[in-house]
């Protein structure tokens, strides 16, 4: 359900943020000593009634996999298909050997800056190693909901559906046929410069929370069509379509691994404010006013709110670190 403070501040946000990528998801303007009085110039969120499964697809790359694009073109389909709505896809950058950003001139016959953008993260490294080890098996990697993670093997591509040579359409039909084991509900508020600050709250609740798992929740920022380099069987496209690119966690400090959610199917609420690159967040109480803050400026057109709630399993026990449910809201 949208709601516009303010028409025209809505589309200088549009029309200044509509850049195809950016270094970092947020543009630095100026310093600000001032936190917002008045209401936000834009309120979104979720409907309070979409307790819809939603499958996370998770897409590990990097601009210098040559087999990567074929990996993403599985997941093509599922963006398009009947069932778009209950996809929400992350494409994570990793590897320093397929994911890092080159110096200038590192490749002869491209331009100066060719892959010199790098899009990994520390989450997106937590995660490759922990589940792809794709630094050894070698990118690329897909996971559907976490499903085949086995921790009695750990990391090694085992969980890897490529690799495999499974298409993730085959998981992500069976599991779209469920029902949800929780829901996620996402509000945003959002000032313009110079009291550029995001705000949020995502309210988690678990459908039958079993005493012996831990459930925790991830929430992280994602950009969408950033057009950039890429290697595609070792030919090299400087306009490639990079789909839903993680870009930063907004919770416990990056690392990946989210805030632990109590074994209660109450729902349960975070809350979180976000700008220069400085989070500060309090887990039982609303923030009324972001704190003070330098100026930044968010990329609205392509970025979203992403949140997802995994689990946990006793030691050698099945669908550990499973995702349970996913939800995507746009800036």
């Amino acid at each position: 359900m949208k709601q516009k403070a303010s028409i025209l501040s809505l589309a200088a946000l549009l029309i200044i943020g509509s850049c195809d990528y950016i270094k970092v998801p947020v543009i630095n303007t100026s310093s600000n000593s001032k936190i917002p009085t008045g209401p936000p110039t834009h309120v979104d969120s979720t409907l309070a009634s979409d307790t819809a499964i939603k499958v996370l697809v998770e897409d590990y790359t990097g601009h210098r996999c040559q087999n990567c694009p074929s990996a993403a073109m599985q997941v093509d389909p599922l963006l398009t298909g009947a069932n778009s709505k209950n996809i929400v896809l992350l494409q994570v950058n990793c590897t320093q050997t397929f994911g890092q950003g080159f110096p200038k001139n590192s490749f002869s016959g491209l331009p100066d800056t060719a892959y010199g953008l790098d899009y990994r993260i520390t989450a997106g490294n937590n995660w490759n190693n922990t589940f792809i080890n794709g630094d050894i098996n070698g990118l690329p990697g897909t996971m559907v909901d976490r499903l085949y993670f086995s921790p009695a093997t750990g990391a090694g591509g085992n969980n890897d559906l490529y690799l495999n040579g499974k298409n993730v359409s085959t998981p992500f039909d069976s599991l779209v046929a469920t029902s949800p084991a929780a829901s996620i509900h996402i509000g945003d508020s959002m000032w313009i410069p110079p009291l550029s600050t995001l705000a949020m709250n995502v309210t988690a609740r678990l459908r039958n929370p079993k005493p012996a798992n831990k459930y925790y929740l991830v929430v992280c920022l994602a950009e969408d069509s950033i057009f950039d380099w890429q290697d595609s069987s070792n030919v090299n496209r400087q306009y490639y379509l990079k789909r839903m690119t993680l870009r930063k966690v907004i919770n416990n400090n990056g690392s990946g691994w989210g805030d632990t959610l109590a074994h209660t199917t109450a729902a349960q609420t975070k809350y979180y404010t976000f700008a220069n690159d400085t989070l500060m967040f309090n887990n039982t109480m609303p923030i009324s006013l972001p704190p003070k803050i330098p100026a930044r400026f968010w990329n609205m057109a392509h970025m979203y709110i992403v949140a997802f709630i995994y689990q946990q399993t006793p030691s050698g026990m099945p669908y550990d670190y499973m995702v349970l449910q996913a939800q995507k809201l746009h800036l």
